[in-house]
């Protein structure tokens, strides 16, 4: 299982271009060479959803796959270029390296092929536009297809949809002290169900609530000592 918390460095860095690169370790280092163990139709989901997500980029890949080092680059073109103009990823911003990195998380080979079970991740918006949040949730919805997807959040926008899943959706809150994770309440699947608020909604006016269970009973108690 991986738990992907990565470092801007990291995602940023050059990293050796070697036979057992591919693989993108937890911190973000190795962006560059998993970029060019993906297949062609990997990366074109990837440069197409980070193409919803940061107008005008054409397409995400690798530096110079026969390179000693890799790095990520994007294509991006702007209205009116006649050409793409090429970024490293020590020239992208905080947001647009996040994504690629969160996306080429998803989309890696060892995810695709089983050899990694479960992708964690904390955050994903961080540092996107709220706007970008509905390209983030289809891709995390994608790629749960082949690999379990799990993801802590507190933006609403990134429920900000009709078609969110409510069953896929586990709410996080405090009740008299304890930290309680439970499936979506009846009553705000009702709520959302019948049209009156909206999953995102309910999360911002803090009415999202979980279903709460009480403790297990033991099934015989202790005998009290005599």
């Amino acid at each position: 299982m991986f738990f992907y918390n990565p470092a801007l460095s990291s995602l940023r860095a050059a990293r050796p271009n070697t036979p057992t690169a591919g693989m993108l370790k937890e911190d973000g280092s190795g962006l560059g060479p998993a970029l060019a163990a993906l297949g062609e139709r990997q990366r074109e989901r990837i440069s197409q959803y980070l193409g919803a997500i940061v107008p005008g980029v054409v397409e995400v890949g690798p530096t110079d796959p026969s390179a000693d080092y890799i790095a990520a680059r994007i294509s991006f073109a702007a209205d009116g270029d006649t050409e793409p103009h090429i970024f490293r990823a020590e020239s992208m911003s905080e947001g647009t390296i996040r994504a690629i990195g969160l996306l080429t998380a998803l989309f890696q080979h060892d995810a695709r092929d089983g050899w990694i079970p479960l992708i964690a991740v904390e955050e994903p918006e961080l540092a996107l536009h709220p706007l970008a949040a509905g390209a983030l949730y289809d891709a995390l919805t994608e790629a749960s297809e082949h690999v379990q997807v799990l993801a802590t959040t507190q933006s609403a926008e990134l429920f900000d949809r009709k078609e969110a899943d409510l069953s896929a959706i586990r709410v996080v809150a405090a009740e008299h002290g304890v930290t309680v994770i439970g499936e979506v309440d009846p009553v705000s699947r009702s709520i959302v169900a019948d049209g009156l608020a909206t999953t995102a909604e309910l999360l911002r006016s803090d009415q999202l609530r979980p279903v709460v269970k009480p403790p297990a009973q033991p099934d015989e108690q202790p005998e009290a000592e005599e």
